[in-house]
């Protein structure tokens, strides 16, 4: 009897798991949208959880001019900050938790991409070899985290693709601004 029940939690447990990460990818690759992620505070603490950790340790090896705790705070911050300034707009708070686990998400999932990129590329510091490739494949991974951000916002505030394409880059100078900022005040 107990073998079943656990199988059986192993199972639905597992099934609800491979689905979540099945539809972080769709968004990853945007053929879906924060609507289709569950309605969940526990999954949004996880992703919460997940996104700081893996801003900590990013930062520890690749950003050196700033403690990586602060740089996660900040960062965290500005991605929670940026949803609910967004979804404000058009009065869609309802929406916030969804479209945070989208943005949260599909950052983790890039942002391990990111960290692949980064440690072969740095596998290359001090050698005459030609960083050509890793420094590419770094510009088009950003370019195509800000796709994925523009797809999420679309979805989320159901405007246009030029628009979403507007309010992303917006917010990535805007980004790239406040933690330029922040480095300087703690570094």
């Amino acid at each position: 009897m107990c073998l079943r029940v656990v199988k059986r939690w192993q199972i639905s447990y597992g099934g609800l798991v491979n689905r979540f990460i099945s539809t972080v990818l769709d968004i990853c690759l945007l053929r879906a949208g924060p609507q289709q992620i569950p309605f969940s505070s526990n999954l949004l603490m996880m992703c919460l959880i997940a996104y700081f950790a893996l801003d900590v340790m990013l930062a520890r090896y690749y950003i050196p001019l700033i403690d990586p705790a602060v740089f996660a705070l900040v960062d965290v911050a500005l991605v929670l900050g940026f949803t609910w300034f967004l979804l404000s707009f058009k009065g869609f708070y309802s929406r916030f938790t969804q479209t945070a686990i989208a943005f949260l998400s599909s950052g983790v999932l890039l942002g391990l991409v990111a960290w692949a990129l980064l440690s072969w590329q740095a596998s290359f510091a001090g050698s005459k070899t030609d960083m050509a490739l890793p420094s590419l494949l770094l510009l088009l991974h950003l370019v195509w985290s800000l796709a994925v951000i523009s797809g999420i916002v679309r979805h989320a505030v159901s405007i246009s693709l030029v628009w979403a394409w507007g309010v992303t880059l917006a917010y990535f100078f805007i980004y790239m601004i406040i933690i330029r900022l922040v480095t300087v005040a703690f570094s």
